[in-house]
This record gives C-alpha cells, sequence and structure tokens, in this order.
C-alpha cells in the first residue's frame, strides 16, 4: 500500500511540474509552435486537395 502511495505521490509531483512547466513557458513561443501547427495542417490539406484533383485526371 505504502509503495502504491509513494508512486501516486511521484505522478502527482511530475503533474504539478508539467503544469508548472507549461504556465512559465513564454506565451510567444506557444503562439510560434500553434503557428507551425497550423502551417503544417494547411500543407498537408494542399496535398490532400492536389491529390485529388491528380485523381479525377
Amino acid at each position: 500500500m505504502s509503495e502504491l502511495n509513494q508512486q501516486e505521490k511521484k505522478l502527482r509531483k511530475q503533474e504539478q511540474d508539467l503544469i508548472f512547466r507549461e504556465m512559465s513557458q513564454p506565451i510567444s513561443l506557444n503562439i510560434k509552435y500553434q503557428r507551425k501547427h497550423i502551417k503544417k495542417l494547411e500543407i498537408e490539406e494542399k496535398s490532400e486537395q492536389n491529390d485529388k484533383l491528380k485523381n479525377q485526371d
């Protein structure tokens, strides 16, 4: 039982650390990452559209 409690405490600590890290991360980095992700999605979408057009021919 105590081993389980220790694991749970460890996991909670890790979770808190993660949350703290996310909170303390500069917002600009977050925005930068989101923009990158959006670009990637747009590129994937365009390539899918191109594939569809090629398949229609």
